[in-house]
């Protein structure tokens, strides 16, 4: 299937019977997408220093369970812009 434009982060894919998160696409030479995905329900674990209470400074642990993300406004606006150019081109 070749795709026309890039699918949206945070969109799911279907990749030999697992589901993926997609986190980015680029367009690649020939046309198609090369996809960054990541494994629906990986967890991230981050170590921080938490000083924020009164005993002083404490380790913690900062777990992150996907799907998550960070919208990228900047690709957004691309393709919104991108749609609203064509529909002015096709009017006049």
């Amino acid at each position: 299937m070749q795709l026309t434009q890039a699918p949206a982060p945070g969109a799911h894919a279907l990749i030999r019977d697992e589901e993926w998160i997609i986190q980015n696409a680029d367009q690649c030479t020939l046309g198609d997408w090369q996809l960054s995905c990541i494994l629906d329900g990986t967890r991230i674990k981050r170590p921080i220093i938490d000083d924020t209470l009164l005993g002083g400074p404490v380790e913690r642990i900062i777990e992150y369970v996907a799907p998550f993300g960070l919208a990228d406004r900047e690709a957004d606006y691309r393709v919104a812009w991108a749609h609203f150019e064509q529909r002015q081109a096709s009017a006049q």
